[in-house]
């Protein structure tokens, strides 16, 4: 329906026209009154925190909809550093929902969440625990983040395979990046080769997984990399994290070698066969290994000032869970 607006004119005096509201939006953002948002970027700019956010369908079926809503799409702070959005249309659901990790990480970690915040009276909390998932794989299948997500966590899945990007977008709700991470912010953008091994694929690269000598009969696809510090300033990551999986077959390492510690922190952390110089870069900035929960190196790490649970705890919680293999760290 449209909407009377009387404006007055240059030379005094008063004229009438018809405005839509979309008219009225688009025009409201030129001048700077509001932003627009939607399946793309109408302006550029920060975009985050904007009074109003609106897709142009969304706009125009409002005064046809009574119990019309605004559902904000996710989007990134702005286009500058190189990210660009992608929504991909999906209307399935999962075969099996009751999908969880390899060795019950999720549940561990989901266990030790919980005792940590009685411990620390966050109890109801007033924000959802948040989760930082690199490298994502599969949506479902084997995913360390996939059963927090189902009970109520927010987070960031990061994955630089694109067979995977499909059945993120369709079965997750947290935000999705499609990149390769290491190195400063100076160095976004940076080209190396990805080999894609499924699961088992990542950054080809000097003390990886994925060196060259084992990688070249493997398809490989260029990559730019990007900076976990630049996910995290366009994604909105918040300060305290309650939980990290890392797992980049081997590049662990690439990817925290210039993290800000002071800036950011995990209350918990799964690291994949952490090599010496990240296991120091954690000690110095409060962190201990406290368990070894699998065969092939799967580590536990908690953050001491913020993990109020004694190890007993952690040990027994942890052990509820029934791993093929365990290990206490002793101090």
């Amino acid at each position: 329906m449209p909407i009377k607006k009387n404006i007055e004119g240059g030379g005094g005096g008063l004229w009438r026209r018809s405005y839509t509201l979309p008219t009225i939006l688009i025009v409201m953002a030129l001048l700077g009154i509001v932003h627009l948002k939607g399946t793309y970027p109408l302006f550029g700019g920060e975009q985050v925190g904007s009074a109003i956010n609106l897709t142009l369908d969304q706009m125009k079926t409002k005064d046809d909809d009574s119990d019309w809503e605004i559902k904000p799409l996710a989007i990134m702070k702005s286009r500058s550093q190189g990210f660009r959005p992608v929504y991909i249309y999906s209307n399935v659901t999962p075969d099996h929902m009751d999908q969880y990790s390899q060795e019950k990480q999720d549940q561990i970690i989901l266990a030790l969440t919980k005792a940590n915040d009685i411990k620390a009276n966050l109890n109801p909390r007033v924000e959802p625990p948040f989760f930082v998932d690199l490298a994502a794989n599969d949506a479902l299948v084997l995913s360390n983040t996939f059963f927090l997500e189902k009970n109520g966590w927010e987070g960031v899945c990061i994955e630089a395979n694109p067979e995977y990007w499909y059945r993120l977008a369709s079965f997750r709700t947290c935000t999705i990046i499609g990149a390769a991470v290491g190195g400063k912010p100076e160095d976004n953008g940076l080209e190396v080769n990805f080999a894609l091994k499924g699961v088992l694929g990542g950054v080809v690269g000097h003390g990886t997984d994925n060196n060259e000598d084992n990688s070249a009969n493997v398809v490989q696809v260029k990559r730019n990399l990007v900076s976990i510090l630049t996910i995290f300033n366009q994604t909105n990551v918040p300060k305290v994290i309650d939980y990290m999986s890392l797992d980049v077959e081997g590049a662990e390492s690439m990817v925290m070698e210039h993290f800000p510690w002071s800036d950011y922190s995990f209350k918990f952390l799964t690291i994949e066969r952490p090599k010496d110089d990240l296991k120091e870069k954690l000690k110095l900035n409060g962190y201990k290994m406290v368990l070894v929960l699998t065969l092939y190196g799967e580590t536990l790490w908690i953050h001491q000032p913020s993990v109020l649970l004694p190890l007993e705890e952690i040990w027994t919680i942890a052990g509820e869970y029934n791993n093929t293999y365990f290990s206490r760290v002793i101090p």
